[in-house]
């Protein structure tokens, strides 16, 4: 039962990550018919959704390191899908944005939940 619950954990980080791998697969095209094609969009659309995908790594990790090199993988598999996707082309800085969200979402969860947990006396893991 126990690996069970630490498994179910990793459930938001794979929900985060299907959503970041759906808007991958959209078209440069459509993305800028749709309006949020503008670079300011497209900057704070990597900077959330990254801050998300490290939150919900770092909820099943427990470990800023691994929540960080997990999320910089991630974010490299993700730019270079976006080699196959049409009118779309990889960004090294969308890797840089994504690692600033990550990086402080990381820096919030490693410094802020310990000191709730003890506060409120909730168990480690």
């Amino acid at each position: 039962m126990k690996k069970n619950k630490k498994l179910l954990r990793w459930l938001p980080s794979v929900i985060v990550a299907t959503i970041i791998f759906a808007a991958s697969t959209i078209p440069g095209d459509q993305i800028q018919a749709s309006g949020y094609g503008q670079e300011k969009y497209q900057i704070n659309a990597h900077f959330v959704l990254y801050m998300a995908l490290a939150g919900a790594v770092y909820y099943a990790s427990q470990n800023p390191k691994r929540t960080v090199l997990i999320c910089f993988v991630y974010a490299l598999s993700d730019e270079f899908h976006q080699v196959f996707t049409p009118q779309r082309s990889p960004q090294i800085f969308d890797i840089a944005v994504d690692m600033v969200g990550v990086i402080i979402s990381t820096l919030l969860w490693s410094t802020i939940l310990p000191k709730f947990r003890k506060h409120k006396n909730l168990p480690k893991k």
